[in-house]
């Protein structure tokens, strides 16, 4: 069961597109801005027209009140929803994919302040495209590849060094085909040269950053004697361990090989 947590501001076509896809719908909270003056945009007499028609059709609709001008007024107020339906959950275990936050409508800073609230929260965020201008696609809401709380944590040591060394690794497939930023576990041992289980302890750790991606096993092409002695060729699943960077664990190599703003100071001492 999905929980919604979606800005709105003038359009909101957008909105009963995501709640279509993304499923199934438990509740949905609108984020709204309050009415304004005489010829303004009035946001809460808007809010209040969607949520009687999705309540028709999606469920419990709540509206919850944010400055569409003010960032921190959205993110803030994102904390405080996953804060509060998680107290009504055993254990208060967040699951990343019991939220969705919609990032599309609503002004710029709604935008900013939704992407930065699901970012914060370790939740998912997704973005609706435009049926009038893509009107063949199978799907409109696309979730965003935001990083986890724990890939946001900076990585060092044993761990970095398994990042750069998948990075510029390459790994054959059994068509031939040269996958880069991989590696066969084996290959990667040798390369490190560490023990198997100082590579697992990291890798464990990798993992549940988002960091690395692991595949045990995979489609191998091999060779035997078929009639009159000629070689035939057939396909084999066998059990190999391989690793796999992720564009995360792309950008933690990409971001040690940065200089920081401390060093450029240092340097220009």
């Amino acid at each position: 069961m999905v929980i919604h947590i979606i800005p709105i501001g003038f359009d909101t076509e957008h909105v009963e597109e995501g709640l279509k896809e993304i499923i199934p719908v438990e509740k949905v909270y609108l984020l709204h801005s309050k009415n304004g003056k005489a010829g303004e945009f009035k946001g809460l007499t808007e809010a209040k027209k969607l949520k009687q028609y999705l309540e028709s059709h999606f469920g419990p609709i709540f509206l919850e009140e944010i400055n569409a001008f003010e960032i921190s007024s959205i993110y803030l107020k994102i904390q405080e929803i996953v804060k509060k339906e998680l107290k009504t959950r055993d254990g208060g275990v967040l699951i990343k994919s019991d939220f969705a936050v919609g990032i599309t409508g609503g002004t710029n800073p709604m935008a900013c302040g939704a992407i930065i609230g699901a970012t914060l929260e370790g939740v998912d965020a997704y973005y609706v495209r435009n049926r009038n201008f893509e009107p063949n696609r199978e799907f409109y809401a696309e979730k965003l590849p935001l990083p986890s709380k724990a890939m946001m944590l900076r990585v060092q040591g044993l761990q970095l060094e398994i990042l750069k060394k998948l990075s510029k690794g390459s790994y054959e497939d059994y068509k031939g085909n040269v996958i880069g930023g991989m590696m066969k576990r084996t290959k990667l041992i040798e390369k490190l040269d560490v023990s198997p289980n100082t590579l697992n302890s990291a890798i464990r750790v990798l993992k549940t950053k988002e960091l690395v991606k692991q595949y045990d096993e995979d489609m191998v092409r091999k060779i035997k004697e078929g009639p009159f002695g000629k070689p035939e060729y057939y396909d084999e699943m066998q059990k190999f361990v391989r690793y796999e960077i992720t564009e995360h664990g792309k950008y933690q190599v990409q971001r040690d090989s940065t200089i920081t703003t401390e060093e450029i100071k240092n340097i220009t001492k």
